[in-house]
């Protein structure tokens, strides 16, 4: 199976991009930088509860971390890194149709938010359509053609899909990116 991500926008200085991690992973792999403001209450600003929502879920603490991105879109409801970061606890709690949903929410806000198309792309090819994964993908490289681990799913899943010339196209691609990226041995029929 294709390489999962799951990442959490954290607040960095670096740019955003995306984990090879295993579907069930929730540590914090992505940094992106939130914009910064927006209204502060008693209870904190957009920015410091989802600064205290990143921190509870690179802990584990799911449960603390999702109420604190929901307070996030309390004050925020445009918020892509609370939206992200909570289809990302729905993947790895193994809810895929609310993660797909949250996922979605945050293309509409940044259609070319990687790590939502990326990990779209992974809920759509394990719930049984591969064309529509393999689109993804493709939106997921073509909005950061320099990453690896997009190009990497999209090769296999082409090779899986039959389209072996294009498939090995985009893992050469991969592997020009990030040479720790190994080409996969063939598949032997027994």
């Amino acid at each position: 199976m294709a390489a999962a991500g799951l990442s959490l926008a954290l607040l960095a200085s670096a740019a955003a991009g995306c984990s090879t991690k295993s579907k069930g992973s929730a540590a914090p792999t992505t940094s992106s930088t939130p914009p910064s403001g927006g209204a502060t209450t008693a209870a904190g600003s957009a920015a410091q509860l989802l600064d205290a929502g990143l921190k509870a879920h690179a802990q584990g603490n799911l449960t603390l971390a999702r109420k604190d991105y929901l307070a996030v879109l309390a004050k925020d409801p445009k918020n892509k890194f609370a939206l992200y970061n909570l289809g990302a606890i729905a993947q790895a709690q193994r809810k895929p149709a609310e993660a797909k949903a949250k996922y979605q929410q945050v293309l509409t806000i940044d259609p070319k938010y990687n790590p939502a198309l990326f990990n779209l792309a992974i809920l759509t090819d394990a719930g049984g359509d591969p064309t529509g994964a393999a689109d993804l993908y493709r939106r997921a490289t073509a909005a950061n053609p320099s990453d690896a681990s997009s190009h990497f799913n999209l090769g296999l899943l082409l090779l899986r899909l039959g389209k072996k010339a294009e498939g090995n196209a985009e893992i050469a691609k991969a592997i020009k990116l990030n040479p720790a990226l190994k080409k996969p041995a063939p598949a032997t029929t027994k």
